[in-house]
């Protein structure tokens, strides 16, 4: 171990300072932005410069409190509204792929029960609200999505040589390329409704994602402002339960074609004016409820 004595001070350092600062810096070299590395309770990432708007931070206060993350609301008597949580399945189901595909579409079917509380066949349009999300697992918001989503490719995934694979939907499932990821049991339709789908700075990696198969696959309209830029899609790897890597292993591409590599940029940009205590008064959601009379 002494390969970690501090000369200045006599003492050793401790282990966990080394790994911290040497894989920090390799994911910096790398310029893997959506790249961490957890050990114990530890998370570790590059260093990378933050171009964040000041109200960041009141936002994040709302993505921590549950009650505004996770919510359904009906909007004017008119419009159903779902807030998507930043979804994950718990470290301890990692390193048994049958128990956490079993997870995976356990949270995926509940949070699918709730969108379809908003399937009244009155309603004139549906908000999906991704400001608050954060990442997470992606199958868990895409399967809980597949009453909304067509079946067909969703977005593809290009790797650094060139190949591709195909994310896609069919029925109730959710494929990457012929591997089954996550399936649900739907009971709802939406009778080809409007869908709207709200993103701000804060949406990040899975949520990022999940509005891009939304605007691939459904042609949603997506308002608000640029995302937090975690778009590329990532590779896990646990070593043991308490070490556990996930780097960027391809960039995603639309049904178009187009590639994003950062960020996702809304079809119609409105900056600020979120009010997630009063949905009524929030001024991405009027935007939202102005398009979907159009």
């Amino acid at each position: 171990m002494d390969q970690y004595l501090n000369t200045d001070s006599g003492k050793k350092r401790d282990p966990t300072d080394f790994l911290s600062s040497a894989v920090q810096k390799i994911l910096t070299e790398l310029g893997d932005k959506h790249a961490s590395f957890q050990y114990n309770d530890t998370v570790i990432r590059g260093k990378f410069t933050e171009n964040k708007r000041a109200i960041d931070s009141n936002i994040y206060q709302y993505a921590l409190e549950e009650s505004y993350a996770f919510r359904t609301a009906v909007i004017d008597d008119q419009y159903g509204y779902i807030a998507m949580p930043s979804a994950r399945v718990e470290n301890e189901f990692l390193s048994d792929k049958s128990k956490m595909t079993q997870r995976i579409n356990q949270m995926a079917q509940q949070l699918q029960d709730s969108l379809c509380s908003l399937s009244n066949p009155g309603f004139r349009g549906l908000i999906i609200d991704l400001r608050l999300n954060m990442g997470g697992t992606l199958w868990i918001h895409l399967g809980a999505l597949t009453p909304l989503l067509k079946d067909g490719t969703l977005f593809t995934m290009q790797y650094a040589d060139g190949s591709n694979i195909k994310f896609s939907r069919l029925g109730n499932t959710i494929y990457q390329d012929r591997d089954t990821m996550v399936t649900t049991h739907a009971h709802c339709g939406f009778d080809n409704k409007k869908v709207v789908v709200l993103v701000g700075p804060l949406t990040g990696s899975a949520g990022e994602q999940t509005a891009l198969a939304l605007k691939s696959n459904f042609h949603a309209l997506i308002i608000g402002e640029e995302t937090a830029g975690y778009l590329s899609m990532n590779e896990t790897k646990v070593f043991e339960e308490n070490a556990i890597l996930s780097y960027s292993k391809g960039i995603l591409k639309d049904n178009q074609g187009k590639s994003y590599p950062h960020s996702l940029h809304p079809g119609l940009l409105v900056i600020g004016g979120d009010n997630f205590k009063n949905l009524v008064n929030d001024a991405k959601i009027k935007a939202a409820i102005t398009q979907l009379k159009k």
